[in-house]
C-alpha cells in the first residue's frame, strides 16, 4: 500500500522547489522541466501540486501564478487570441 504524503512535514523540501512560468505563461516543473499548459478558459492558482510527468511535488507561489495568468492573458488578447476567438464564433 502506498504511503500518503505528509505535506506539512515536506513543506521545507517543497519550499525549495518553486515552479516558474515561461514566456507564454505556462507553469514549468522545477524537477523535470515539463511545461504545464493552462487552457485559455482556466487560470493558474497558487499552492502545492504534483507534476503530471515526473510525479514530484512543487509549489506555485502567488507571484508566479499572477505572472503566468498575466502572460497568458496578454497572449489571449493579442492577434492570436483574436483569431482563436473568431474561429469559435464560426
Amino acid at each position: 500500500m502506498a504511503q500518503a504524503t505528509n505535506w506539512v512535514e515536506d513543506e521545507k523540501m517543497i519550499e525549495i522547489y518553486q515552479a516558474f512560468s515561461n514566456e507564454v505563461g505556462d507553469i514549468v516543473c522545477p524537477h523535470c522541466g515539463t511545461a504545464h499548459i493552462t487552457p485559455d478558459d482556466l487560470e493558474v492558482r497558487p499552492g502545492l501540486t504534483l507534476c503530471l510527468a515526473c510525479q514530484e511535488p512543487f509549489k506555485v507561489s502567488v507571484a508566479v501564478a499572477e505572472e503566468a495568468n498575466r502572460l497568458s492573458g496578454d497572449l489571449n488578447h493579442g492577434d492570436a487570441g483574436k483569431n482563436r476567438e473568431q474561429g469559435k464564433e464560426k
